[in-house]
């Protein structure tokens, strides 16, 4: 099952005054493809907007809020150990997702301005099992990028990031494999007792000349005058997954494979160029995580330096350094990054 996982917030832990602690599910978009596949985003904007915002929604627009899962786990409380074994975390445990920042290795100063005002947060936890079903479990401390927080997978027993905030208008993205159209799956092989050569010729039935890739009666889809038109087949030029999704394979294997999902349908699987991006998260101290997060601001604020900004400085020997007690205003940082996020469409994607 394909898990193009549109994770969002639930406020991402972070339920406000103004918002019931235990809101209803609610339908999933009617227009996300994704929703239909994965069954966990969910619209709450009914449930989480403020009386305000309802106000300012009846005479222009309201913010969408949206939640992680429309199949909820029962336990919503803090998560004391997480999908590894819990002699790994301590009370001071949070999950690290700079993997997230992996693709901008080359370009350090958006990195440091991502996580400038990076602090620790509860996300929400799911958990995907071997038949592909995905259900959140819980909440899970993370240290967030930037006041962004992703949501933390345990996908089959391997801890993942992944990295969207839909509701702070982040995500990361990158081409990946994925289920793509269905195809008709090759016949299966029955043993029997060969006629040999003198088998008698029948009558040649017309229909033996249709091509394989052609599936009668297919439910829902109708061709020309009614009848169903083509399936591509799963066996040309490639190989069955098994019990393997497509997203278990890389961009380059991804056009050479086929799946089939527990209901027992086949599609081939197809390179998405750009879907949310999963990474590996790491296991870290909250205090490890601050100090990795200073670093990083520490070099966003020397080298954002201009002199058109206010900021306090020291100069010495002809060396301009930045004071950062107080912090200069996060401004600049969150420009860039909303800049990065425009160039990359990203709200048009959140908003599919």
């Amino acid at each position: 099952m394909c898990i193009r996982l549109l994770a969002a917030a639930a406020l991402l832990g972070s339920v406000s005054a103004d918002s019931p602690a235990d809101p209803q599910t609610a339908e999933p978009p009617t227009n996300s493809e994704a929703a239909e596949e994965e069954g966990i985003r969910e619209d709450i904007t009914e449930e989480r907007a403020t009386l305000w915002e309802k106000i300012e929604g009846f005479f222009g627009s309201m913010p969408k809020y949206v939640h992680v899962s429309l199949k909820r786990g029962t336990n919503y409380g803090l998560q004391e150990h997480f999908c590894v074994d819990k002699d790994l975390w301590s009370d001071d445990t949070v999950v690290s997702c700079d993997c997230c920042m992996d693709h901008l290795i080359g370009d350090p100063l958006s990195q440091s301005a991502l996580v400038y005002k990076s602090s620790k947060e509860e996300a929400p936890a799911f958990e995907r099992y071997e038949d592909g079903s995905t259900r959140q479990v819980g909440m899970v401390n993370v240290w967030s990028i930037g006041g962004r927080i992703p949501a933390v997978l345990c996908d089959r027993g391997r801890l993942v990031c992944h990295c969207e905030d839909p509701v702070r208008g982040w995500a990361e993205f990158e081409p990946a494999c994925r289920r793509g159209h269905p195809c008709q799956p090759p016949e299966e092989v029955l043993e029997g007792v060969s006629v040999g050569y003198e088998a008698p010729v029948e009558e040649e039935d017309s229909s033996s000349n249709a091509s394989m890739l052609e599936v009668v009666g297919v439910e829902g889809v109708q061709g020309v005058q009614g009848e169903a038109p083509p399936l591509t087949s799963c066996a040309i030029g490639r190989i069955p997954l098994g019990l393997a999704f497509c997203e278990d394979f890389s961009v380059e294997q991804c056009e050479k494979t086929y799946s089939r999902t527990k209901q027992g349908i086949h599609h081939l699987c197809a390179v998405d160029p750009k879907t949310f991006r999963h990474c590996g998260a790491t296991l870290m101290t909250e205090e490890e995580a601050r100090k990795r997060t200073e670093e990083a601001r520490s070099w966003a604020i020397q080298n954002s330096y201009s002199p058109e900004l206010d900021w306090k400085v020291l100069t010495v020997n002809f060396t301009t350094h930045v004071i950062e007690d107080p912090l200069p205003p996060a401004d600049i940082f969150e420009a860039k990054v909303l800049e990065r996020m425009d160039a990359q469409g990203t709200l048009e994607k959140l908003n599919e």
